[in-house]
């Protein structure tokens, strides 16, 4: 039996302390859409402060020191977000910190 089509993967990115937000993207055949909110069933959830996120975005910090650190909380199928890596490294060119 095949499956009838790419499984989604949604992140929801969720950030923490006094200016507390959350968005999530879904990305699906190489589609990604953004939105405002929880997911109602993500796939990774990531949890970080604003000044985390953004020394990560800046390259000051490495996602990976960072979730060493315990400044960067992940859940979720972790799998599926390293196979979706080159995907997220083309949307993060392209946006900016929410």
């Amino acid at each position: 039996m095949k499956p009838d089509g790419p499984r989604p993967l949604t992140i929801e990115q969720r950030v923490t302390g006094e200016t507390a937000r959350v968005w999530h993207v879904v990305i699906v055949a190489g589609e990604i859409t953004y939105h405002d909110g929880p997911a109602l069933n993500p796939t990774v959830t990531l949890s970080a402060s604003r000044s985390t996120i953004s020394a990560i975005r800046s390259g000051e910090k490495s996602a990976q020191r960072a979730f060493l650190d315990g400044d960067l909380k992940v859940g979720g199928d972790i799998t599926m977000l390293l196979a979706a890596t080159p995907n997220l490294e083309a949307a993060q060119k392209s946006s900016e910190v929410h």
